[in-house]
C-alpha cells in the first residue's frame, strides 16, 4: 500500500516464523550499500547470544503483514574497567524506502532501549553510519572518538622495517610469521584455545574490547578474522619441544575513497614472551603487505597498539615523523542505560593523552 494510505503499522519483536522475511528486509534496505543477505544472515546464525525478543520489527498490516523495519539488538559483554560489562550492540537498523520519515526507527529503538534495561545492559553500543549520527543522538546516544596511528611513508619501507627486525631465534629455534587468507581451510588452522588466551589478556586492559566466551570464539571470531577481506597473521617461536604462540594481527583490506587501505582489525601480544612486541607486530604487518603487494596502500592500526609498543619497548624502531596519531569520530557511539550512569566519555579513561577505547572489528555487528 502506498504511502499516505491508511495502513496499520505495529511495532514488536520479531517472531521464529519471520526469521527469514526479516532477513529479506535486512538484504532490500541495505541493497543500496551493496551489503548481500548473506552477511546478515550469517551475523544471526553464527552468533551464540542471539535471541529473537531482542530483534524489534515494524508490520505493516495492509493487505498482508509484512516487514518494513528492524532494530536488533546483540547480546554483549565488553571490558569496562577491567571488568565485563553488559552491553547491548545496536545494529540491522533499516527502514524500506517508501516507509521513511513516519518515525519507525525511532520507536524501534525506544522499544530496544526498554528492552536492554530489563536485560540489565548498563550500556548501548553501535557504529553509526554518519549520514545517521543526528538520528542517534536524538535517542540520546552520543559519539566517542576512536584514536588511529596512521603511517605517513610507503608501505614498503614497513616491509624493509620488518626483514631487518624478524627474530633471531638461538640455534635449533625458529621464528615464523604464517598468514591465514580466506579460504584455504583457514578457519580450522586458527589456534583458537592459544587465540583466545591471548585476546582475553590483552583486550581487557582497554575499554569496549568483547569478552569472548569459548562459544563465541567458535562460532563467531574465529570466521570474521578470516572472512572476506580479511587475512589472521600468527607469530610463532618454534624450539625442539614444541611451537608458542608469540602474537598474532587480524587485518582487513579494502578501498577507501579510491584509496587501498588496510586497517589492523585486532592485535594481541604475549607478554614476557622470547620476542618483543614491537618486532612481533612489525613482522606481522611485514608478512601481510608483502602478500597484498599493493602499490600505494594506506596502512592504519588502534593508536593503542602503538602506546602499548612504547611501554613494553621503550626504545622505539619507528622514526619521528614516520607516523602521525589522530582521532576520528567515525560513528562509534553510546548511551547509558537505565539506572547505570556510565557516561560515554569515560570509555577513554583517566589518562591524559592516550584513549583506553578501543573496539575491535572483529566483533563488528
Amino acid at each position: 500500500m502506498p504511502p499516505g494510505m491508511a495502513t496499520f503499522i505495529e511495532c514488536r519483536a520479531l517472531r521464529e516464523h519471520e526469521v527469514e522475511a526479516w532477513l529479506d528486509l535486512c538484504a532490500e534496505a541495505f541493497k543500496a550499500k551493496g551489503t548481500p543477505r548473506a552477511y546478515f544472515q550469517a551475523h544471526w546464525e553464527r552468533d551464540p547470544c542471539r535471541q529473537l525478543d531482542g530483534v524489534f520489527v515494524a508490520v505493516a498490516n495492509d493487505v498482508s503483514p509484512r516487514l518494513v523495519a528492524s532494530v536488533r539488538v546483540f547480546h554483549r559483554e565488553i571490558f569496562l574497567d577491567l571488568r565485563p560489562t553488559k552491553v547491548g550492540g545496536i545494529g540491522e537498523v533499516c527502514t524500506l524506502e517508501e516507509y521513511r520519515g513516519q518515525g519507525l526507527a525511532t520507536r524501534l529503538l525506544e522499544l530496544a532501549t526498554e528492552y536492554m534495561a530489563q536485560m540489565q545492559m548498563q550500556l548501548a553500543s553501535l557504529h553509526a553510519n554518519p549520514q545517521l549520527a543526528m538520528l542517534y543522538e536524538r535517542a540520546g546516544f552520543v559519539g566517542v572518538q576512536r584514536q588511529y596511528c596512521i603511517w605517513r611513508r610507503d608501505a614498503s619501507e614497513l616491509i624493509e622495517v620488518a626483514d631487518f627486525m624478524v627474530g633471531v631465534p638461538q640455534p635449533g629455534e625458529q621464528f615464523i610469521v604464517e598468514t591465514l587468507l580466506p579460504g584455504e581451510g583457514a578457519e580450522a588452522r586458527i589456534p583458537v584455545p592459544a587465540v583466545a588466551q591471548m585476546h582475553a589478556a590483552w583486550a581487557q586492559r582497554f575499554n569496549g574490547c568483547v569478552v569472548r566466551s569459548a562459544e563465541y570464539w567458535q562460532s563467531w571470531a574465529r570466521r570474521e578474522l578470516v572472512g572476506p577481506e580479511r587475512a589472521l597473521t600468527l607469530v610463532w617461536h618454534e624450539t625442539p619441544t614444541g611451537r608458542a604462540l608469540l602474537a598474532y594481527m587480524g587485518t582487513r583490506a579494502r578501498v577507501a575513497e579510491g584509496t587501498p587501505l588496510l586497517s589492523v582489525t585486532e592485535w594481541a601480544w604475549q607478554e614476557g614472551s622470547a620476542f618483543g612486541e614491537t618486532e612481533c607486530f612489525v613482522s606481522a604487518l611485514g608478512d601481510i603487505l608483502k602478500i597484498r603487494n599493493e602499490r600505494g596502500v594506506k596502512v592504519k592500526w588502534p593508536a593503542q597498539i602503538m602506546h602499548a609498543m612504547e611501554e613494553s619497548d621503550p626504545e622505539s624502531i619507528f622514526e619521528e615523523g614516520s607516523y602521525e596519531i589522530c582521532g576520528e569520530m567515525d560513528g562509534f557511539m553510546y548511551k547509558s542505560i537505565g539506572a547505570h550512569q556510565i557516561e560515554p566519555s569515560s570509555l577513554h579513561g583517566n589518562d591524559s593523552g592516550a584513549s583506553k577505547h578501543l573496539f575491535w572489528g572483529t566483533d563488528g555487528f
